[in-house]
């Protein structure tokens, strides 16, 4: 039996080794083909695709481990058409309900000759533990007929789809548990972990839908105010601003600005500890108020590099120049402050930093 082994092992390393270029142009074919598809779906939050040939090595162990022990006369042929993951893609969603639509793209381009649904297979054992959707596809006939494809035909491709969080469960799975009889306190806290996991596929989903939500909501706010229709969300607008609202509002007023999350995420901490009740109302009144201000000084010091979080700070501080001084530099101030003095003829009372009222 060893010494048949040893044949059929060798036999196959041959074969492989005949087969291994194949494989890495169907990789890069497959993997090519399957960002550009993905890329087009709108629904889609950029999906990581990864990629992979099956080395000689885990090939041999496969084979080892699920063929040879059951069938001690099996020959080399039916072993190499037994594997059917000699090229692997993994697409990771960031969200559990965009699996479905990968698998959607996947079935509209591709044949699919085997499907293992990881998901339904826990739900019928009412079980946890890894959950993601397992495709073996091949290139439809019409794709086979072109030139360019005409040599893949002979090998499937095994398409693995998940989400970041079943990805993050099945490698540390794999690396703990996987192929390994263990103890069964080990085994109730692998369930225990695989249940949270589970969980936070649907809380991400959760969160996803309700951020969705404030975003339409913020969005609403700051057109009325853009309308002059302050008075019908006057409630809202007193109440302390959150950052997406915030957000929302910086990304209206200066569109041609790429605003990063942590620097937002900076400035409105800042004005927060000045204004530990800083709402939608205040933003808003700052920049109706300071913004041609601000501008007419950006042009006056001749200062391009001014971005909008700088243009908001001096906003503010024209607003109340004691509240939010800390937002400025003592040069700023004192460059702001002279510019000001200089500007009291046009209208502006220095004392107060404001427009004195008409």
């Amino acid at each position: 039996m060893d010494n048949l082994q040893e044949d059929l092992k060798e036999e196959f390393t041959d074969w492989y080794k005949s087969k291994e270029n194949v494989f890495y142009k169907i990789e890069k074919v497959y993997k090519n083909l399957i960002e550009t598809l993905i890329s087009k779906e709108p629904k889609l939050v950029s999906p990581q695709i990864e990629s992979r040939v099956k080395s000689l090595d885990s090939c041999i162990s496969k084979i080892e481990r699920k063929y040879l022990e059951e069938n001690e006369e099996i020959l080399c042929q039916e072993i190499c058409k037994k594997i059917t993951d000699y090229v692997g893609i993994r697409i990771i969603c960031f969200y559990e309900d965009e699996i479905p639509i990968v698998k959607g793209i996947i079935d509209k381009e591709f044949a699919i000759e085997g499907e293992t649904d990881k998901t339904k297979e826990k739900e019928e054992r009412d079980t946890f533990g890894y959950r993601g959707l397992h495709l073996d596809i091949r290139m439809k006939e019409n794709r086979f007929a072109l030139t360019e494809y005409n040599d893949l035909s002979e090998f499937s491709v095994e398409i693995q789809i998940r989400t970041v969080i079943q990805d993050a469960w099945s490698r540390l799975e794999h690396k703990i548990v996987y192929k390994r009889n263990v103890p069964q306190e080990i085994s109730r806290s692998t369930e225990r972990l695989a249940a949270l996991f589970e969980i936070a596929d649907s809380e991400f989903i959760r969160l996803r839908d309700k951020t969705k939500e404030q975003e339409e909501k913020s969005v609403n706010q700051i057109n009325k105010l853009e309308e002059g229709k302050l008075k019908e969300i006057e409630e809202i607008s007193q109440k302390k601003i959150n950052f997406i609202t915030f957000d929302k509002f910086l990304k209206f007023k200066f569109p041609a600005y790429t605003f990063s999350q942590e620097n937002e995420s900076r400035i409105l901490i800042e004005i927060f500890e000045c204004n530990s009740n800083f709402c939608l109302g205040d933003l808003d009144s700052a920049y109706k108020n300071a913004k041609g201000v601000v501008e007419e000084f950006k042009k006056f010091k001749q200062i391009s590099t001014m971005n909008p979080f700088t243009m908001l700070r001096h906003m503010l501080y024209f607003v109340d120049n004691n509240k939010y001084k800390n937002l400025l530099t003592k040069k700023q101030q004192n460059i702001f402050d002279d510019y000001l003095k200089s500007k009291k003829t046009k209208g502006y009372s220095f004392c107060t930093l404001q427009k004195p009222n008409t």
